[in-house]
């Protein structure tokens, strides 16, 4: 049997602690996060020429950089007016469902990951 891992006598930081951690180490670098925003739109503007690119640093990392996208229309689709479907009794609905014209599917939130952000109050 593996050994029980002993307890760790650290004091595990709150949500609280961690957030203005987060926020005095950014206050206190402001030169720093400023350069890493620059660096990251400078390597956006590269990629909005140059293409989408990936550079790989042995023992230390990667970046990946995707060039900007505008929006695309890519054609047409129907869209049912909602107040108008609520307004039609059960039996029209039940048909227009039936011979194929309209189609219920489920409404699914995409998944989220999490997100940290943050902003500095102006000192």
């Amino acid at each position: 049997m593996p050994p029980v891992a002993a307890k760790s006598k650290a004091k595990v930081p709150t949500r609280v602690e961690l957030c203005r951690e987060l926020l005095e180490i950014e206050r206190d670098n402001p030169e720093i996060f400023a350069r890493i925003k620059e660096i990251k739109n400078l390597l956006k503007i590269d990629a909005d020429v140059a293409g989408s690119f990936r550079e790989t640093f042995p023992n230390l990392g990667w970046v990946s950089v995707s060039p900007s996208k505008p929006a695309v229309t890519m054609g047409e689709a129907p869209i049912i007016v909602i107040d108008a479907w609520q307004g039609l009794k059960q039996p029209k609905r039940d048909k227009l469902i039936a011979d194929g014209l309209i189609r219920l599917e489920p409404i699914v939130k995409k998944a989220s990951y999490g997100q940290v952000r943050t902003e500095l109050h102006a000192t």
